[in-house]
């Protein structure tokens, strides 16, 4: 599985949810930890950030995926982040790789992809740095408000 793959396999997940760079940061970075040996990973290569775990590699992959048309990356009002998801065609291809998974990897990936969706920006980082405290060494971020 290329990282190409993963990521649209990630995304396509949610079945056409809008996912921030953060939400897509964090989603596979706890793939990677959670199951990346078990699916030919890990695939990044994470350091601890301002915001925990990053690799600037995951925007050069998303890049290419909206390059290819595989994603889409929509401007938004709320925020000045883009925010992304996969075209039709990355969605078919995205489900094409989460369907070769086998049924626990593939359950692990689909729940990940709820878990970060569901979570503000505050609290995604504030588990990430409960869950991972390695990667809260270079942060910025405060867990209390």
């Amino acid at each position: 599985m290329s990282k190409e793959d993963l990521l649209l396999a990630a995304l396509a997940s949610s079945k056409g949810s809008l996912f921030s760079p953060v939400q897509i940061q964090k989603l596979l970075f706890l793939i990677d930890r959670r199951i990346g040996r078990d699916i030919g990973g890990p695939f990044f290569n994470f350091t601890p950030y301002k915001f925990g775990p990053f690799d600037k590699g995951i925007y050069d992959t998303l890049d290419s995926l909206v390059d290819g048309r595989f994603v889409s990356a929509i401007s938004s009002k709320e925020s000045r982040w883009k925010l992304y998801r996969p075209t039709a065609t990355g969605q078919v291809r995205g489900e094409k790789v989460l369907s070769a998974l086998a049924r626990k990897p593939k359950l692990e990936v689909c729940d990940l992809s709820k878990y970060v969706l569901k979570m503000s920006f505050h609290d995604l980082v504030a588990a990430i740095y409960r869950a991972y405290p390695d990667m809260q060494v270079r942060s910025i971020f405060k867990a209390d408000r």
